[in-house]
């Protein structure tokens, strides 16, 4: 019954599922036209066990996804997670996702516990950023007691050791998050500028860590200038934006969970040690997120005149299911449009994720279930969605066009979002999709989008490409990875 309601789903075209709400001061132009958009490709990117991928569309082209390893936050027994125990994998694509490489971590090194690639402890996560010059940065995660921060000077081919003591790695933490700047006191293509990890201090404490690029010759490694306590606002993603064109004219920014939505900015550049931390707490839009990864935030700037716009994606469980919102600023802030649900009614929405392309395009992705009810006890059959938005030059949006990313049911049955507990509990097949799953769309308005499928009982990581619709619409559904 699941699959044939997921196959009219997939049949039916999705567009015009709620309607844009402008804010009663907002815009009062007619909105812009939504383009025809295509699924240009959905494949399996590895046959390996993985899950939670993060993916980086480079200014080249390059396309690079990393996933955790098969370990115990997939079965209770190591032993039926085949494949690795203690490293976040990466792919890399130069040909538009079409074909996938498995990129080698190993850096010639015995397995260490104090390096977080190929070593034998469990709990691996990672993230990846790029400065805009090309140069990439991956963060990884190791046992929950220490991560650091690899780079690649050739958009992903090969990467410096991060544990190098050059590296900074940070001790007794989780889930690390990355964001890198072009510019900085030593600016420059092949140079790099900041580069900020956010992550989880085990004693309780949200902290920002900032890294620099050595000068010279020495600019293949990164420095640790320091390392600050951020205000508690809960284990989401950061992103980094310009305010200026001076190197420093910088800031990190956040969505915040703990006690409802707001956004916090610090900067992305510091002094010396001591000098006060002039985190910015501001109110988001209104509603409660829900989920592990409940809310999303995402930054660009789009209008005439440029202003800064954010795109904040949450889950919503305020009526005894989970629904993906959208809110939209486009003062930097300072006010935000109405939000939309972007899942249709009678669905149920889970771990959303939100970006903001340089031509103005919103991409939106989460996990989705005909039927309504409480994800973690849902018997739902669940497809991963992609919404496409056009904003306007006055900061009108389009309709959203709803697209299915896979021809197939990608889960079956109850998704639990209780993190690790999941595991505790004896449900760890119904966290096998981990807790997010993330969308990177370029400046040409294309998505890029991984996630997991577990629809063999074996959880992989996948790729799908949504574009405004040019030539062929033919779905390219072939497995192409080196595995």
């Amino acid at each position: 019954m699941h699959r044939a309601v997921v196959a009219m789903l997939l049949l039916v075209s999705l567009a015009a599922c709620v309607g844009p709400t402008q804010d009663p001061e907002g815009p009062t132009t007619d909105p812009p036209a939504s383009p025809a958009v295509r699924l240009v490709r959905s494949l399996q990117v590895d046959t390996k066990w993985s899950g939670e991928p993060s993916i980086l569309a480079l200014d080249d082209g390059t396309l690079l996804i990393t996933g955790a390893g098969g370990m115990t936050r997939y079965a209770e027994n190591p032993a039926d997670a085949p494949g690795n125990a203690g490293q976040s994998y990466i792919w890399r694509s130069t040909d538009g996702g079409a074909n996938w490489t498995f990129v080698d971590l190993d850096f010639g090194n015995e397995a260490d516990s104090l390096l977080p690639y190929r070593s034998g402890v469990l709990g691996v996560e990672g993230d990846l950023a790029t400065d805009g010059f090309g140069t990439a940065y991956f963060v990884d995660l190791t046992m929950l007691a220490t991560q650091g921060v690899a780079l690649s000077l050739d958009h992903g081919a090969t990467w410096a050791n991060a544990g190098a003591p050059a590296a900074g790695l940070l001790l007794g933490t989780d889930r690390p998050w990355i964001a890198a700047d072009a510019l900085g006191p030593n600016a420059g293509e092949g140079s790099g500028g900041s580069v900020v990890v956010k992550y989880l201090q085990l004693g309780g404490a949200h902290r920002l860590a900032y890294l620099q690029h050595a000068p010279g010759p020495d600019r293949g490694t990164l420095v640790m200038v320091e390392d600050r306590e951020l205000p508690s606002c809960g284990q989401t993603p950061i992103a980094m934006e310009r305010t200026g064109g001076e190197s420093t004219d910088a800031r990190v920014v956040m969505a915040c969970t703990d006690g409802g939505l707001s956004l916090v900015r610090a900067p992305a550049y510091f002094g010396p040690a001591g000098v006060e931390f002039p985190a910015e707490r501001i109110d988001g839009p209104k509603g409660q997120p829900s989920g592990g990864i409940g809310a999303v935030l995402a930054a660009g700037q789009w209008g005439t005149p440029m202003e800064q716009v954010y795109a904040f994606a949450w889950g919503d469980s305020t009526n005894g299911t989970s629904n993906v919102r959208l809110a939209l600023s486009l003062d930097d802030g300072t006010t935000w449009q109405e939000s939309l649900q972007l899942n249709p009614e009678n669905t149920t929405a889970v771990f959303p994720w939100v970006d903001i392309s340089g031509n103005g395009t919103v991409g939106v992705t989460w996990y989705q279930s005909p039927g309504v009810g409480d994800p973690d006890t849902l018997d739902g059959a669940w497809v991963p969605m992609h919404a496409f938005l056009q904003l306007g030059g006055d900061g009108s949006k389009s309709q959203p066009i709803l697209t299915a990313l896979s021809d197939h049911v990608v889960h079956e049955g109850p998704i639990c979002t209780q993190g690790l507990n999941c595991v505790l509990d004896g449900r760890s097949k119904e966290r096998r999709l981990l807790d997010f799953f993330e969308i990177d769309v370029d400046d040409a308005g294309v998505s890029h989008v991984t996630w997991t499928d577990n629809s063999e009982d074996v959880p992989t990581i996948w790729y799908g490409q949504v574009a405004p619709a040019e030539g062929t619409s033919e779905v390219d559904t072939a497995a192409s990875a080196d595995a």
